[in-house]
């Protein structure tokens, strides 16, 4: 029997997020030496719903600063609130002149269509366990494993979810580790495995070692 996860407001959730870094420290001497170098990541829980997702979507395969570019003129053109209702009425040529690609056009208003028609319930992701949320979104055109996994982390505040395939993570693994290479997602999920059920806890404090190492 699957239990439903509690559902929890940004503020409790990003107070069980730190409470699993020191888990995390607790369990792993590595982790542990890290926290101290680089103390806790500040957590500030992402905003949940459609928006996230087309943030995701603009930010497939183009830099930071381009994608935060991106987002800005639709912010802009559409307005507040930025729903999917409201980005809808851009139509794929309206997209397209706010700097999309033809397939993120596609891919941002079939999400919309999805949340409009029904497909797709935001509100009702949170009552879900993990890979029951990712696997009603992963069948959304345009959303990856990857995506649905970071929303589920940093939207929702689930602790154990892990992105395996997130390169930052690896990298940043393979330096705790004191590994020769950086790992494979396989063995990258093989070391998390030590920090269930906090691997969500730990993957914000690889990012915040991530981004502290010099270049």
């Amino acid at each position: 029997m699957i239990v439903p996860p509690q559902v929890m407001s940004h503020e409790n959730a990003a107070i069980e997020l730190q409470r699993g870094i020191i888990e995390v420290a607790r369990v792993d001497p590595d982790m542990n030496r890290v926290l101290a170098e680089v103390g806790p990541p500040d957590i500030a829980l992402r905003p949940r719903g459609f928006a996230m997702f087309l943030r995701g979507i603009i930010a497939q395969q183009v830099s930071v600063k381009a994608a935060a570019s991106i987002y800005g003129r639709v912010e802009d053109k559409v307005g507040q609130p930025l729903t999917a209702k409201n980005f809808k009425r851009l139509g794929v040529a309206g997209c397209r002149e706010l700097g999309l690609s033809q397939r993120k056009s596609e891919y941002a208003l079939g999400l919309a269509d999805a949340e409009l028609s029904g497909k797709i319930d935001f509100a009702a992701l949170e009552h879900m366990s993990d890979e029951e949320a990712i696997a009603q979104l992963i069948e959304l055109r345009g959303i990856g494993r990857w995506t649905a996994e970071v929303y589920l982390l940093l939207s929702l505040g689930r602790p154990d979810v892990w992105p395996a395939a997130d390169l930052a993570l690896m990298n940043a693994i393979g330096w705790v580790k004191g590994l020769d290479a950086r790992p494979t997602i396989e063995q990258a999920m093989d070391i998390a495995e030590r920090w269930r059920p906090w691997r969500g806890s730990a993957a914000l404090l690889l990012w915040h070692y991530y981004k502290k190492a010099p270049a």
